[in-house]
């Protein structure tokens, strides 16, 4: 019982999710238009982060542009 007990608390401080790699600042940043493209890209970046394929913010900025790429701005 005091295991258990001690295996609850070690994980108890631990955050539930990882903080997210990118926010919709930093695809604004790289070249996302508000709206439903750059929600799009946030949770593809998401559901790989949270499957450990993606691990870096910097990876996941080139992987989301290869993925799921910014439309070009219409004049």
């Amino acid at each position: 019982v005091r295991f258990c007990e001690d295996t609850l608390d070690a994980f108890a401080a631990e955050p539930i999710l990882p903080e997210p790699l990118l926010r919709g600042q930093d695809l604004l940043d790289a070249g996302y238009e508000s709206g439903r493209r750059l929600g799009e890209a946030l949770r593809w970046v998401r559901e790989r982060q949270l499957e450990g394929e993606i691990e870096s913010r910097d990876d996941a900025v080139r992987r989301v542009r290869e993925a799921v790429p910014p439309r070009p701005h219409e004049d």
